[in-house]
């Protein structure tokens, strides 16, 4: 499973950031989801980054919870310069 994630994070460098996974067939119903690279700086959180990113009428709480287990983040600390693969759902 480490070997899929690291292959599947370094598509996602190489590709320029934006990369789309195809939704399983049992879940039809939800649209696809794309996921972008965004650096952080001075002055960003977690949560105001979720804030400009969190789908319309979806929890901004879910949606920090999404980043934080997509980027294997323990807590919520984040730092200028670093960077963040975000989950972007149409």
């Amino acid at each position: 499973m480490k070997k899929i994630c690291v292959f599947f994070l370094s598509v996602l460098l190489l590709s320029g950031g934006c990369v789309m996974v195809s939704a399983k067939a049992g879940d039809a119903a939800k649209p696809p989801v794309h996921y972008t690279q965004v650096a952080i700086r001075s002055g960003d959180s977690l949560w105001s980054i979720a804030a400009r990113y969190c789908p319309e009428g979806e929890s901004t709480k879910a949606y920090v919870q999404e980043v934080r287990i997509l980027n294997h983040m323990a807590g919520e600390g984040i730092f200028a310069g670093d960077s963040l693969i975000l989950p972007i759902h149409r």
